[in-house]
C-alpha cells in the first residue's frame, strides 16, 4: 500500500526478532534495518516475518531524503520470496 500510494514515511516494526525500521520515499524503500542487517538483507529477512506490530509515521529525516532507492520494490519482494523457497527446499 505504501509503495502503490507513493508515500514518504517510516514504518516501525515490533517483531519477535526485535525492532525493524523501513524508510520509504515516494513509495520506494530507501533504507531498512533489522538488528544488524541493513537495506536489502534486512528486507529479505522481513519478507519471511509472519507476526508483529507496525506503526507508520509520515515523513523521513532530512539526512535520508537524498538516498536513492535500495532497489525496485517488487524485485526486492520477489528475491525475498525466492530465498524463502530455496531455504525450504534445502
Amino acid at each position: 500500500l505504501i509503495n502503490s500510494s507513493q508515500k514518504t514515511g517510516r514504518l516501525d516494526l515490533s517483531l519477535d526478532q526485535g525492532k525493524a525500521m523501513i524508510f520509504f520515499k515516494e513509495g520506494e524503500i530507501i533504507h531498512a534495518r533489522l538488528l544488524n542487517l541493513r537495506n536489502k538483507e534486512a528486507m529479505y529477512t522481513l519478507v519471511n516475518v509472519k507476526t508483529g506490530h507496525f506503526v507508520y509515521t509520515k515523513g523521513i529525516p532530512k539526512e535520508l531524503e537524498q538516498l536513492p532507492p535500495i532497489g525496485g520494490f517488487m524485485g526486492i519482494l520477489m528475491e525475498g520470496l525466492q530465498r524463502i523457497d530455496e531455504n525450504q527446499g534445502s
